[in-house]
């Protein structure tokens, strides 16, 4: 079984082609005879659109049982799900619901092994599971121009973030806007992951005196109780003013102020727009209709700033401000994190074998690599697709764990520092087939300021406990103690990593 450590706080993985972490787990708990009965089956937090799966050791299902619906199902749930259960493989038996989960709900679920199986000597088998508790996260832009030279029209832009999946008519419902008595129409952008949702608000006018609109936003539908509203001024037609200014903390920190009328794009906006103990040759100007957006060479390292907008600024009619304003700003601080960038893809036949990571706010991460063998490829695919990672522990074999230092220093606080990951030495001595990475992090690798634990870069890094058989990330997949085990049939298990393996990996900034 993997075994936790209490310092650990983040996760990520994939297989080259970055193969994610489910909720698919182990028996790691179970009497002998149902750890040489099965091999895996769903527990932990599991997504509202998941199915519920028990894969078998050994083939149970006959070929043309495979995708035919069972007629009556050897699951049985607490509380009742409807659904269908079918054998998607001749080793794992599938429950799909027939209606998307209640999100936040606990399941006790139960196997009948003697409906399930032709023969056998145990009669069931007991797990439990939970459903993702729905959260949602709301972030409103702000106003701005629906053109570079539109006066007369405003649109408002935003993003939602969810815990769990949510589909297009769910989030097409949670937050509405108008203006007067005027609704809004809405558009949205969703990401491939149903997780990640743009939204804008146009046709918003201005007209001979201020107005006001009004959102609103209820998750009932989406299975939150997160409610609210927001009152917004919308500016008269003709003074030219500042909206708003505010820090955005994405992949890369900058600072946005948003003016009621389009900008000109001519002028220059150096000594127009100053941040307090800023040099001016350090900053950069990015304007963008109405909203300019404005970065710092070295990024924005302080908690709180000031930025002053002179008078003189001008719209695209040369009208300009008639009086300097100026704003506090404030900087969350950003958690840490560890993530993959591009396209997540590296294969052992490519010429460069660069892995492109980023982080935030970390000191080093721990990267640990699976190999699948090339001889183990066909068995992976037997109960997998390209995205899957079930039962690795029977296909591959860990070739590496380490720290790896990122030379990270208190000017990089708070901003994405991309890395790369140089992996052709490893895969010189690992030749084919292909690799899962998981990236973690542990406490003492962050820099943030926590009531047990401040930032400390002259703190050496541990990495004596870094061996493949101890410490583990908290991944929601694991296996049983005994995975070693190899019945018959089974592919042959790679050696373990050595120590030079463990030396080849090396991050550099860029």
């Amino acid at each position: 079984m993997l075994k936790k450590h209490p310092g650990m706080i983040a996760l990520m993985s994939c297989f080259c082609f970055l193969f994610l972490t489910s909720a698919f787990s182990s028996a790691a708990q179970t009497p002998t005879e149902l750890r040489a009965l099965l091999t895996a089956y769903t527990s932990g937090d599991i997504s509202r659109d998941s199915k519920i799966r028990v894969v078998f050791v050994h083939e149970q299902a006959a070929p043309q049982q495979i995708n035919v619906p069972l007629s009556k199902s050897p699951f049985s749930f607490k509380p009742a799900i409807d659904g269908t259960a079918t054998w998607t493989d001749t080793r794992t038996l599938s429950f799909q619901p027939r209606n998307r989960l209640p999100s936040g709900l606990a399941y006790q679920a139960t196997l009948d092994l003697e409906k399930a199986l032709t023969s056998t000597k145990i009669k069931s088998f007991d797990f439990q599971f939970n459903v993702v508790k729905q959260k949602i996260e709301l972030t409103i832009n702000g106003l701005r121009s629906e053109g570079s030279q539109d006066l007369k029209r405003l649109q408002l832009d935003g993003h939602i973030r969810t815990s769990d999946t949510a589909l297009d008519n769910e989030i097409a419902s949670f937050i509405k806007a108008r203006q007067g008595d005027k609704p809004l129409e809405i558009q949205w952008t969703h990401s491939a992951d149903l997780k990640e949702h743009d939204f804008t608000f146009k046709g918003i006018l201005k007209a001979e005196t201020a107005s006001r609109l009004t959102l609103q936003w209820d998750g009932s539908m989406l299975q939150s109780d997160q409610k609210g509203s927001k009152i917004l001024e919308i500016p008269a037609l003709g003074p030219f003013t500042v909206l708003q200014a505010r820090p955005v903390q994405a992949q890369e920190t900058y600072l946005e102020v948003y003016f009621s009328d389009p900008l000109d794009k001519s002028q220059d906006l150096r000594g127009l727009i100053r941040i307090a103990d800023a040099d001016a040759d350090t900053l950069r100007y990015k304007l963008l209709g109405s909203v300019v957006q404005i970065y710092r060479t070295s990024g924005w390292t302080q908690s709180t700033l000031e930025i002053n907008i002179k008078a003189g600024v001008r719209n695209v009619l040369g009208a300009r401000l008639t009086k300097a304003q100026s704003f506090t700003l404030s900087f969350e601080e950003m958690k840490p994190a560890v993530r993959f960038i591009g396209d997540r893809t590296l294969l052992p036949t490519t010429r460069g074998q660069i892995l492109p990571i980023e982080t935030v706010n970390l000191r080093a991460i721990v990267v640990k690599i699976t190999q699948v063998h090339v001889n183990n490829v066909p068995q992976f695919f037997q109960v997998n697709n390209l995205n899957g990672q079930e039962e690795l522990h029977r296909v591959g074999s860990n070739i590496v764990k380490r720290v790896i230092p990122l030379n990270f220093s208190a000017a990089q606080k708070n901003q994405w520092i991309r890395h790369a990951l140089d992996l052709a030495p490893l895969m010189q001595r690992n030749p084919g087939g292909f690799y899962r990475f998981e990236l973690y992090f542990l406490q003492e690798h962050a820099y943030v300021d926590c009531p047990d634990h401040s930032p400390d870069l002259s703190r050496p890094l541990r990495t004596e406990d870094l061996t493949l058989d101890g410490m583990e990330p908290p991944a929601e997949v694991t296996y049983w103690d005994g995975a070693e085990q190899n019945p018959a049939g089974a592919p042959t298990p790679e050696p373990a990593a050595n120590e030079e393996d463990q030396e080849d990996i090396e991050a550099e900034e860029g």
